[in-house]
């Protein structure tokens, strides 16, 4: 079983205003792996805990979270490591807020 040791950061490219649309870089058990859509080793596995929601002009109204877990995403080699790979994720990519790309 892989500790936490085991699984290392290296990259995020996605950036505001689409936070949630980047590739994910880890070094897992040595070896550099990808995660998010397009052409990456493994589906992205985190959802924005934010949200955006109307005022009654119209006006946004956007709410920052935390990162959240989608583990039906993650591979099965993988499944039993998703609060340490969304913990990762939380504590290097700024936290979203879905309704960035509104």
């Amino acid at each position: 079983m892989m500790t936490s040791k085991e699984i290392e950061f290296i990259d995020y490219t996605g950036e505001w205003p689409a936070l949630c649309m980047g590739m994910l870089t880890l070094k897992i058990n040595g070896k550099v792996v990808t995660f998010g859509s397009g052409d990456c080793d493994y589906d992205y596995f985190w959802a924005t805990g934010g949200r955006v929601t109307f005022d009654e002009d119209g006006l946004e109204i956007v709410t920052r979270g935390e990162w959240q877990l989608d583990k039906s995403r993650l591979p099965a080699e993988l499944q039993d490591h998703g609060e340490e790979l969304i913990q990762l994720f939380n504590e290097h990519v700024p936290q979203g807020c879905c309704g960035g790309c509104v």
